[in-house]
């Protein structure tokens, strides 16, 4: 049992068992691991400017 609520509170999954208000949110693990792929390629951006020889941040 307990594992089954903690795949309802880091996935919203099985969704039929997820509360109504709550189904159309990603879990807390989705919304993290999505942010985290944000950060990399805003990093990513940010080298590639930088090899370029431009500064990513002037002042």
């Amino acid at each position: 049992m307990p594992a089954l609520h903690g795949t309802i509170a880091w996935f919203n999954r099985p969704t039929f068992l997820v509360p109504p208000h709550l189904r159309g949110e990603t879990g807390s693990v989705t919304e993290w691991w999505h942010h985290r792929r944000g950060l990399r390629a805003e990093l990513k951006k940010a080298a590639r400017r930088d090899a370029r020889g431009r500064d990513p941040a002037p002042d």
